[in-house]
């Protein structure tokens, strides 16, 4: 009977020993699963870099940026934050460079004469695409959309500018400076403060504007896009202290200040919370000499507006 007894148990430590001879019932350790999770960061990794450098090289192509920019939206979810941003940025300065030889491309006459008829301000690359018979205008278009392109009209023709509108689908991977970047960007891009020496927006929007910019210099002072965003603001500042040729702040006829310059200044004075900011300051001292001369261009207001802001823009 005791012999009986001791099978079931013989038999438990037999299929033990077999389990440990094959490793079939054997759990995968710790060392196992850290190796593992390494062999796979490793290979993340790699595969990350190998795209970056694949996009870095195809935005050095003659000619390639629309396929750049179309490879780079499709695997920036690769990349790592740091290497996003680095890349978008990259694509930026690429999109930017390229200004000039596709307004060559666009100014032919021909092509001119045909944008007179199909686009209107603001309408869309797509827009004009399905108005134009032209086969090779259609392909510059195309082209020009893909690579991050836009049309906006000056001085009666066409242009192509930035369409920061086409950099929204990069912010969820890049640095918060660049996604606040983008944004305004894409609201310059939409609705642009100046055109044909004229302002665009509203005295009330120039400063709103200004406020955005002021704040991404103070929180981001290291950014790369700081200096190109500090001298959007110097800009903003040219306007609110010398107007535009087109949108003059003063009178060219009486010298007395653009009435909604005035309420725009007020406003801006009258919200709360703003007593630190060096804009609110700024336009409080250019405020207050302005009524202590009636709201009119005297030497006096031009020489504080020279001292406060002594490089205006035209």
């Amino acid at each position: 009977m005791k012999s009986i007894r001791k099978l079931p148990l013989l038999a438990a430590a037999l299929a033990l020993t077999l389990a440990l001879e094959t490793g079939a019932a054997a759990a995968p350790s710790t060392a196992d699963s850290q190796t593992t999770a390494v062999d796979q960061a490793a290979k993340s990794t790699a595969f990350a870099n190998a795209v970056y450098n694949k996009a870095e090289t195809l935005l050095k192509k003659k000619d390639g940026l629309a396929y750049a920019k179309s490879y780079i939206t499709k695997n920036i979810h690769h990349l790592t934050k740091s290497q996003a941003t680095r890349i978008v940025l990259k694509l930026e300065n690429a999109v930017n460079a390229g200004i000039a030889g596709n307004t060559d491309k666009l100014l032919k006459e021909r092509y001119q004469l045909s944008l007179r008829t199909t686009f209107k301000q603001g309408s869309s690359i797509t827009t004009v695409l399905n108005r134009t018979k032209d086969t090779q205008l259609r392909a510059l278009l195309a082209d020009l959309k893909d690579s991050g392109y836009k049309l906006r009209a000056l001085e009666g023709s066409v242009y192509p500018i930035v369409d920061y509108n086409s950099f929204k689908p990069y912010q969820p991977y890049v640095n918060k400076d660049i996604q606040r970047y983008i944004d305004m960007m894409s609201t310059e891009s939409s609705n642009p403060s100046v055109g044909d020496a004229a302002l665009l927006i509203s005295w009330s929007e120039v400063i709103e504007r200004a406020l955005v910019q002021e704040s991404f210099i103070r929180s981001f002072p290291v950014s790369n896009r700081s200096r190109s965003v500090a001298s959007m603001y110097d800009a903003s500042l040219a306007y609110l202290f010398y107007g535009m040729p087109n949108t003059p702040l003063f009178s060219y006829d009486t010298k007395k200040l653009d009435p909604d310059a005035r309420t725009a200044f007020d406003k801006l004075l009258a919200k709360k919370g703003l007593s630190n900011n060096s804009l609110r300051q700024k336009l409080k001292a250019w405020s207050d000499v302005l009524k202590q001369n009636g709201d009119k261009l005297t030497a006096q207001v031009d020489k504080h507006r020279r001292a406060s802001v002594p490089n205006k823009i035209w």
